[in-house]
């Protein structure tokens, strides 16, 4: 794969969810279930809407957290406009009492939603990580 192809590698969207609208350049890729990437396909004047870290949370992996990538091969340029839906962020994101029972606990600790976002900008970008001299 050439590198100038991948516009961002595998990843999933920290928010709640995410609406993108794109171009009709095909470039957005999904991990199915079975742990292969397959193509999104732009339909012209549909949105795509991405579950989020926090829903995934929220929710107890009802709503699970899409990974995804975009790797661009068609020699044209790409455009897309996302939009990131969240909390607050002073909100306490805690499994919902609806999402979770015996057989099926809690599967994440609570946190509150800026210290969640935070600790993944930390992840993520190595400006952010602590410099040695």
């Amino acid at each position: 794969m050439d590198e100038q192809q991948i516009g961002i590698g595998p990843h999933s969207d920290y928010e709640c969810f995410t609406i993108l609208r794109t171009d009709e350049v095909p470039a957005l890729q999904v991990l199915n279930s079975q742990g292969d990437w397959i193509q999104a396909p732009p339909i012209p004047g549909a949105f795509v809407v991405n579950v989020g870290d926090l829903m995934a949370r929220w929710t107890n992996n009802y709503f699970a957290s899409t990974l995804h990538r975009v790797i661009n091969a068609s020699g044209r340029e790409r455009f897309s406009i996302p939009f990131f839906f969240g909390p607050n962020s002073q909100s306490l994101i805690e499994v919902l009492p609806t999402c979770q029972n015996p057989d099926w606990p809690a599967q994440y600790p609570p946190i509150i939603s800026g210290d969640y976002i935070r600790s993944r900008f930390d992840q993520t970008y190595q400006l952010r990580q602590p410099t040695t001299l």
